[in-house]
């Protein structure tokens, strides 16, 4: 696609996002793989400059037997940073040779770009910290923008295609079943607890319709009134010790992430001759105690994460069905929670940092590992 005119749609704080560069806490350059795409990895053979000629060939590493065009190469970490991050903080390609140089990876982070039948939906990964403060720090409800503008060989993160004109499967209501989630977690007549009951109950039924004998009873799902369930649900203890598991074989892939975890262990006391009980009794009174009194005025942070959540990954087409996906929403509210009332415990209340950090942290390690996400949502129910 070059120069076509299209649909957009995004959160209004998208356009307001810049980079920071170097005075960012928590670079996108350090920390994970970075792959390189072709095309660009084309235009790197191709440099004259004879200083970064040398260097890319250094710091490259060719990807063999590579068939996806996204990842043929990578560069090399050195103390787990980009090779080309100046000490400043800066990119040494870019610095150097200029934007066009730089991979799809780095050109399109932190924003993420999903086509969605025939409209472009932009939006901003939270791993990165000043994504992050720019989309929870917000007090109003996040509002979304439309507009028609040129698109210009967009990089594409995913591709959903659907029918709400003749719907024929449960994902062809896609647009208003998102809508309605999204209504849910932005009705402040509840906690955010209360919503999350109100948006699983909500999940279920749509799960029941979802075969197709029954989709036409989904638009009647929509309109009917949310009642509250109320549902007592135990603290989810059982994650901690596959999280020290995963920490046991691997050391977590962000620093910031790693203060985090260790506050939320010593804040529930965990070791591996504590007894549950004196673990959930630490959780009872670092959420009781800290936890609840913070959320009553900062609720917001977590209403923005989760809506966020939602348009980002395009919930909930991103599951294999509508529980699949929900079990995955419900494990990240879970493991947020839990990593939360602990570091509450630990520092006798929460900041508004406290929660930003862990966020963009938690999103950096956790958003882009599957073998995470299998191990974890085997805890939940």
């Amino acid at each position: 696609m070059e120069n076509t005119e299209a649909r957009h749609l995004m959160p209004s704080y998208v356009k307001d996002f810049k980079c920071i560069g170097g005075t960012c806490e928590d670079t996108c350059c350090a920390g994970w793989y970075i792959a390189i795409d072709e095309a660009t990895y084309k235009k790197y053979k191709k440099v004259k400059d004879p200083t970064m000629k040398k260097r890319l060939d250094k710091e490259l590493v060719a990807k063999k037997g590579s068939e996806d065009g996204e990842h043929v190469a990578k560069i090399k970490l050195k103390n787990n940073r980009c090779a080309f991050l100046s000490k400043e903080g800066w990119c040494d390609i870019y610095s150097n040779l200029g934007e066009k140089y730089l991979s799809n990876t780095c050109t399109l982070y932190p924003r993420t770009i999903n086509q969605v039948d025939q409209n472009f939906e932009y939006s901003i990964a939270l791993s990165c910290p000043e994504a992050a403060r720019l989309v929870l720090l917000q007090k109003d409800p996040i509002t979304f923008v439309r507009s028609q503008e040129i698109v210009s060989n967009p990089i594409i993160s995913s591709m959903i295609q659907y029918n709400s004109q003749k719907p024929k499967k449960w994902q062809d209501y896609f647009h208003v079943l998102r809508e309605h989630m999204i209504a849910i977690i932005q009705d402040r007549n509840y906690t955010l607890e209360e919503r999350f009951m109100i948006l699983e109950d909500f999940i279920k039924k749509l799960q029941l319709y979802s075969v197709p004998t029954s989709i036409k009873r989904i638009p009647s799902l929509l309109e009917e009134k949310r009642i509250l369930q109320k549902r007592v649900e135990a603290p989810m203890l059982g994650l901690i010790n596959v999280l020290v598991e995963l920490r046991t074989n691997k050391k977590w892939p962000s620093s910031r992430y790693e203060v985090c975890y260790e506050a939320m262990l010593q804040g529930l006391g965990w070791t591996i001759e504590k007894e549950i009980k004196d673990i959930y009794k630490a959780y009872e009174e670092g959420y009781k105690k800290y936890y609840i009194p913070f959320m009553l005025e900062k609720e917001y942070l977590l209403e923005n994460y989760f809506v966020h959540y939602i348009f980002e990954r395009v919930v909930p087409l991103d599951g294999i069905s509508p529980m699949e996906s929900f079990k995955v929403m419900k494990l990240y509210e879970q493991l947020i929670k839990l990593h939360l009332v602990g570091m509450a415990k630990a520092q006798k209340g929460l900041s508004e940092e406290d929660v930003l950090q862990l966020i963009q942290s938690f999103s950096k390690v956790f958003d882009h590992n599957p073998l995470y996400h299998s191990k974890l949502l085997k805890e939940i129910h």
